[in-house]
């Protein structure tokens, strides 16, 4: 899953450096992004609440950037808020969105570099599986990976994307795992807590529809670790 990014800003020539360095800067933090614009508030509105990371001219043409924030902060959004503006005095306002940083124009590109480094702290980047497969190195979001499964001495990648066929063991692949994220639940098989749906006693459901055995040895550890990753969410 891509971290998404939106750069909402109405001078066109302004916007497209915005979003290309912005897609620049998180790149070389090795986040796989994508960054749309969008002249107007009228034109994001709708889509507000799935980007991570929003840009927002302050004086846009009708709604302002300050309340398109509070609009997504209305409806639930917890994206990272960055405020452009080419007046100094609006830092004093739109406190209540908790916005990560206020860029005044012309935006400095150190600046702009903070702004992105304080966003990814506040809305966290995405965390990555490294896979060592021979001589390839396979990189996957986990966000994308629903489970995992060693099937006749080859390691099955179930998730969005579809499914992914490795030579390696499930043992190998379970030490790249983001910690905490993930566990065993059966010698077979490994799970993204975050997919899970159901718990029974002799196995599990997730929210793809899966189902999934629970080996008996298996049982109180995963059911633990369930529960601490559900209380720390």
């Amino acid at each position: 899953m891509k971290y998404l990014a939106a750069v909402c800003e109405d001078d066109a020539r302004l916007a497209r450096e915005l979003a290309g360095e912005c897609s620049r800067l998180l790149s070389s933090r090795g986040v796989e992004a994508h960054v749309d614009v969008f002249a107007s508030a009228e034109e994001l509105r709708s889509g507000l609440g799935k980007y991570r990371l929003l840009i927002l001219d302050i004086e846009l043409p009708g709604e302002n950037g300050l309340s398109l924030a509070r609009r997504a902060r209305a409806a639930g959004s917890k994206a990272a808020v960055i405020f452009v503006t080419g007046c100094a005095e609006y830092a004093i306002e739109g406190y209540d969105v908790q916005p990560v940083h206020y860029l005044v124009k012309p935006v400095d590109e150190a600046r702009l570099a903070d702004a992105i480094d304080r966003a990814l702290a506040y809305s966290g980047a995405p965390e990555t599986i490294v896979l060592r497969v021979g001589n390839r190195i396979v990189s996957l979001d986990a966000g994308d990976v629903w489970y995992i499964e060693s099937l006749n001495r080859e390691l099955i990648v179930h998730g969005s994307e579809g499914e992914q066929n490795f030579a390696m063991t499930l043992s190998a692949a379970c030490e790249a795992l983001p910690p905490g994220r993930f566990a065993r639940c059966h010698n077979s098989f490994a799970v993204n807590l975050s997919e899970v749906a159901e718990i029974g006693r002799t196995e599990l459901r997730l929210r793809s529809g899966a189902v999934l055995p629970i080996g008996r040895k298996f049982y109180r550890d995963f059911q633990r670790t369930f529960i601490r990753y559900v209380n720390k969410s």
